[in-house]
This record gives C-alpha cells, structure tokens and sequence, in this order.
C-alpha cells in the first residue's frame, strides 16, 4: 500500500499524526501530488487549536495543493464538483466526518 493509501486509512480510523506521517511521507515522493497535499493540509487545520504552527503548515499545504492541480474533483452531494479550498467550510466538513 502506498503512502496516501496508508494516510487515508489512518485517517478513517482518526490515527491523525500517523495519517499525517504518511501523507508528508506521500508529498516527498512526488512534490506534484495535489491530493496528498490537500489532504496533509486539513490534518494540520486538525490541530491547529493545540499546535500553533500547525495552522501557517495547513497554509502551505493548501498553496501547495492550488499550485499543483487546480482540476481536482470531488463528490458533493451525488455528482462531481470542483473542490474548493475554503478553510472554514472544509474544516467543519473535515470535523464532521471524523467526529471531531
């Protein structure tokens, strides 16, 4: 299993620091993976509250992840829609799936 796979099964299971282990592991192999980046991004959002650099290295993630693929998709409802990045709406999202 690759290193996002990983990241996104830790994070399913609420392992947060293993989850972003992986995906900080996912974007040294391949600095162009926007995804990865996304996702590392809203798991530092995540602590935010307890660590205060962790919000200025959400930043970068989510600069990193624009710069790379501004295309992504995802599901919003039941059909595809061009993700967003919008701290706040993406954070209770993010909240809410992993009952934060």
């Amino acid at each position: 299993m690759d290193w996002f796979n990983k990241g996104q099964v830790y994070d399913s299971l609420g392992q947060i620091s293993n989850a972003t282990h992986a995906y900080e592991q996912a974007t040294r192999m391949d600095p162009t993976f926007a995804e990865a980046w996304y996702n590392l991004g809203m798991n530092y959002y995540a602590v935010s509250d307890k660590f205060p650099n962790a919000a200025d290295s959400a930043y970068y993630c989510f600069e990193k992840y624009r710069g790379h693929d501004l295309r992504l998709v995802g599901w919003e409802g039941n059909k595809l829609a061009p993700m967003k990045i919008n701290r706040e709406s993406d954070w209770n999202r993010w909240r809410e799936l992993h009952a934060l």
